[in-house]
């Protein structure tokens, strides 16, 4: 991850690739914005933003530069847009952050520090499985704005989850997929379909590698803090990368009715060479 923050921190004054983030970071499709998110607690873009805000800050402290121009620095479009978004952060206007220094928020550049801790065990098996379809309904979301939770209650609600449940058979799936700047991504409630399916959005699985993971605890914290060991810990040893495929949340029965259920997290996966 580190590779990615020092790019950043080279670019705050540029436009921010995240095509080339995506590359550094050896991911897909924008899933290190949503891996960003799970490890760190807020958007990659949020990150960003207080970063540029933060050594406008400086800038404005320690240059005479004029405020007009450190705000073009910073990629803002105008003065006006700069103020707004500086006076909402540092509760003060540009102008007045030269004379009132002690009243500055500082935002500095994210450092990881990778510690073992005893006391948790995640258990999983690593599994190949050939390609299979998902039939659902889907809803494009983000980090800073996650639906996920609300979609699924409200699946349930409106009798989704029922209708589904007659069109297919075996455990329902919650698909993440087709990440995109700044953590949006689509998320896809479906299950396997037993017959040509009718007015469903169809999910084509590819065959993959598997690492899967079970999932204890209530619901969605479990499946919150699952994804945050396996992109910390897990592939955090160098054995396995991420391969370019959906994520998986499989539920074998409904978690709100039964939080000791059987639930899973499938992340594909490659050999590292």
């Amino acid at each position: 991850m580190m590779i990615v923050i020092n790019y950043i921190e080279e670019h705050l004054k540029d436009d921010i690739d995240y095509t080339e983030i995506d590359r550094l970071a050896i991911c897909g499709s924008g899933l290190f914005q949503r891996v960003f998110t799970l490890i760190v607690g807020i958007p990659l873009s949020e990150y960003i933003r207080l970063r540029r805000l933060s050594e406008a800050g400086q800038d404005l402290l320690y240059s005479k530069d004029r405020i007009i121009d450190i705000a073009l620095r910073y990629g803002y479009d105008s003065p006006d847009a700069f103020t707004a978004a500086f006076k909402k952060w540092h509760r003060i206007t540009p102008s007045q952050a030269r004379l009132m220094a002690h009243q500055m928020k500082y935002f500095p550049k994210l450092t990881l520090e990778i510690s073992i801790q005893g006391g948790k065990e995640m258990v999983y098996r690593i599994m190949d499985h050939g390609p299979f379809q998902i039939v659902g309904k889907s809803i494009h979301t983000s980090d800073e704005d996650n639906k996920c939770p609300q979609f699924w209650e409200d699946s349930y609600k409106n009798k989704t989850i029922d209708a589904l449940c007659k069109v297919g058979t075996g455990p329902l799936y919650g698909a993440c997929y087709n990440g995109g700047k700044n953590g949006t991504f689509q998320y896809l409630i479906g299950i396997e379909p037993t017959a040509k399916p009718e007015g469903w959005e169809v999910l084509n699985i590819p065959a993959s590698k598997w690492a899967i993971f079970q999932v204890n605890g209530p619901m969605p914290q479990a499946i919150i803090e699952t994804f945050k060991y396996i992109f910390t810990s897990f592939f955090g040893n160098g054995k396995y990368r991420h391969a370019k495929a959906p994520d998986l949340e499989v539920y074998y029965s409904d978690p709100d009715k039964n939080p000791s259920c059987r639930t899973e997290v499938w992340v594909p996966i490659v050999e590292e060479a």
